[in-house]
């Protein structure tokens, strides 16, 4: 927090205008990075660098809600093993109709394979734009 204030100082001696904004996104930077127990020696110096680096940051965010969403999709999708027919219009059931009789699959709703499926493409393609920056 010393090196923050130390950089804030010296922004407002004497200099010109879009020098002084570049020393204060620096130092928006390191307390950004002290928030989080980041200790960095040098930061660069070209605006667009902390663009990016708020963007990897938006990014990987994005990328932790994905998982937490593939995660509680497959509490609800259906079992791939599952070959039956819902007993419901809208697809949705917790009792699914074999030919034989009932499958009973704990009770929870399941979410019909095609639908399943498209939600899965959507947070495959959230998790694919973070691996591609």
């Amino acid at each position: 927090l010393d090196r923050v204030m130390a950089v804030v100082a010296a922004s407002s001696t004497g200099c010109s205008p879009s020098e002084r904004s570049l020393r204060i996104a620096e130092a928006a930077w390191q307390f950004d990075d002290s928030m989080r127990d980041q200790v960095v020696d040098e930061y660069p110096t070209r605006p667009e660098a902390r663009e990016l680096h708020l963007e990897c940051l938006a990014a990987e965010m994005r990328y932790n809600r994905a998982l937490f969403a593939m995660l509680a999709l497959s509490v609800f999708e259906t079992p791939a093993w599952f070959c039956g027919t819902s007993d419901s219009r809208d697809g949705t059931s917790s009792r699914m109709l074999l030919q034989d009789g009932d499958a009973l699959l704990s009770g929870v709703p399941y979410i019909p394979p095609l639908p399943g499926l498209l939600i899965e493409v959507v947070l495959l393609y959230v998790l694919a734009k973070k691996w591609m920056l």
